[in-house]
């Protein structure tokens, strides 16, 4: 009774291994196929800027931030490669292109943030292989006036797309007030006052300064951990009564903690 039991535990032992170099086995043939195709993807940088232009209070061009990856190394040990993807987790769809007309894939970002992209290679026996890819898209506003003796308000929106893992870490500013000769037989000085309020309507920087004929003043500011909402740059024009007119030029820019992954660019050719 005692010899058939322990052969009893022996046999079940023998089982119970065979069952678990069996699951080892299947975890090494869908590694091997995972490995099927060997993704390679060259990129130059990781970063990238919207850039906003307005002129005398018109919108006049929005570019978007745009990443380009190149597929061209890529190769498949499972049959042809059929399709590069890239997903840009900012809520919008994959992007595929045709591998045989086609490796280099670009991608335009619309909303600044900061963005968990994953890049893939399909062959034609359905294998893959993905990359996960970590972007940075920092937002930049320029608005430019010439002429005025109101300049209207400069804004820029801090709120990052509803996709993106951090908030914006500050908010930078560059404001050049240019007082331009009048050609008056006395010198026409300007009061200049700038002032920066956050999406409440609330002053959070202010600055003044005498600016005369055939001069310019500029204002730099910075606001760390910035409410993320449209901030707005009002500047006032002083002239004492008389009729001055000023070129204005203001720069508003997003900061974000540089956490983007490493480019990787393409080695250069062999000579």
């Amino acid at each position: 009774m005692h010899k058939a039991t322990i052969r009893a535990s022996g046999l079940i032992l023998l089982m119970l291994i065979g069952m678990l170099a069996g699951c080892l086995g299947s975890d090494e043939d869908a590694s091997e196929e995972d490995s099927l195709v060997d993704l390679v993807v060259y990129y130059d940088s990781t970063n990238a800027t919207i850039i906003e232009i307005h002129n005398n209070g018109q919108q006049t061009s929005r570019d978007g931030a745009e990443f380009s990856f190149n597929f061209r190394e890529t190769r498949s040990d499972g049959g042809d490669i059929v399709t590069f993807s890239f997903s840009p987790g900012d809520g919008t769809d994959a992007v595929s292109i045709d591998a045989a007309e086609n490796s280099v894939l670009t991608y335009s970002y619309q909303t600044h943030g900061i963005f968990e992209a994953t890049l893939m290679a399909k062959d034609d026996d359905n294998n893959t292989a993905s990359q996960d890819l970590t972007l940075r898209v920092d937002l930049f506003h320029r608005d430019s006036q010439t002429g005025t003796q109101n300049p209207s308000d400069a804004t820029i929106d801090l709120a990052p797309d509803d996709d993106s893992l951090e908030l914006p870490a500050q908010l930078k500013l560059k404001s050049t007030v240019e007082n331009p000769d009048s050609f008056a037989w006395v010198e026409n000085t300007v009061q200049v006052t700038w002032t920066l309020k956050n999406g409440s309507g609330v002053e959070m920087a202010t600055e003044s300064e005498q600016v005369g004929d055939e001069q310019s003043a500029t204002w730099e500011n910075q606001q760390n951990t910035p409410e993320t909402a449209v901030w707005t740059l009002e500047i006032n024009i002083d002239a004492g009564g008389d009729s001055e007119e000023v070129n204005v030029t203001s720069e508003l820019w997003t900061v974000y903690d540089e956490d983007e992954s490493e480019p990787n660019p393409e080695p250069p050719s062999p000579e």
